[in-house]
């Protein structure tokens, strides 16, 4: 599970959050800085899989490049 680090102080929610590293990448998504394909790019390098072996699931707009770069959107 990847996400974005929400923020506590004194066990209130500030409302700020924190990126995930995990959503950049030197050579990632052509698009945009902070991207899902981002993600797959750095879960590919982690765990030896290509993309090719993907299946992603997305349900809106910002989903389309890690739909795009999966071996299965």
């Amino acid at each position: 599970s990847v996400s974005n680090l929400l923020r506590f102080r004194q066990g209130r929610a500030t409302g700020e959050i924190t990126v995930s590293p995990m959503f950049l990448h030197d050579s990632g998504c052509p698009e945009h800085e902070l991207c899902k394909w981002n993600v797959l790019m750095h879960l590919e390098e982690k765990l030896s899989i290509s993309s090719e072996n993907v299946l992603a699931v997305g349900d809106s707009a910002n989903d389309l490049c890690l739909l795009r770069r999966a071996g299965v959107g």
